[in-house]
Order: structure tokens, then C-alpha cells, then sequence
């Protein structure tokens, strides 16, 4: 359902910035789960994976949304490519 995947990304992304980051990580996978065309969980996931200090999770979903955003969002691409690059990947 893209529309339930939409508001559980938002939600993902309401709980990052207040701080809760494993209930943000359960919202994000339910939108990939619900929608997996959706590209911006996985930058947010990546970014939350981060957060949390698994820089195996963080940077395998930075990969693939650079995988999967192709020419979209290109300032979030290139933020992802440096630091992929910087990590050797």
C-alpha cells in the first residue's frame, strides 16, 4: 500500500528527530516493506544506522539508495557517495 508506506516513512522520519531511533528504524523497513519502490527510506535508514553506530547497516542502506535514486535527490546522493567513498565502498 504506497500510501500506508508514505506515512510510515513520515513517521520514520518524525520519530529520527525526536530521538527514537529504533521505533524510526521499524517505521522505515514497514515503508520499504509496504512500497518497495520507494527510494528515501533508505536514506533515512541509512542515516539512522548511523545514528545508532552500525556502520555496516548505515552505509549497505546508503548503497542502495544510491542504487536505487539513480538522478534523484542529487545533493543526498553525493552527501551518500562521500561518505561511502570515504568508508572504501
Amino acid at each position: 500500500n504506497p500510501a500506508l508506506a508514505v506515512a510510515s516513512e513520515e513517521l520514520g522520519v518524525v520519530l529520527l528527530q525526536a530521538g527514537d531511533t529504533a521505533d524510526a528504524v521499524a517505521y522505515l523497513e514497514a515503508a520499504l516493506r509496504d512500497d518497495p519502490a520507494l527510494v528515501t527510506p533508505w536514506f533515512t535508514l541509512g542515516r539512522v544506522h548511523l545514528a545508532q553506530g552500525d556502520a555496516a547497516a548505515g552505509l549497505n542502506a546508503l548503497a542502495r539508495f544510491v542504487d536505487e535514486a539513480g538522478i534523484r535527490y542529487p545533493e543526498e546522493v553525493a552527501w551518500a557517495r562521500e561518505l561511502l567513498a570515504g568508508a572504501g565502498r
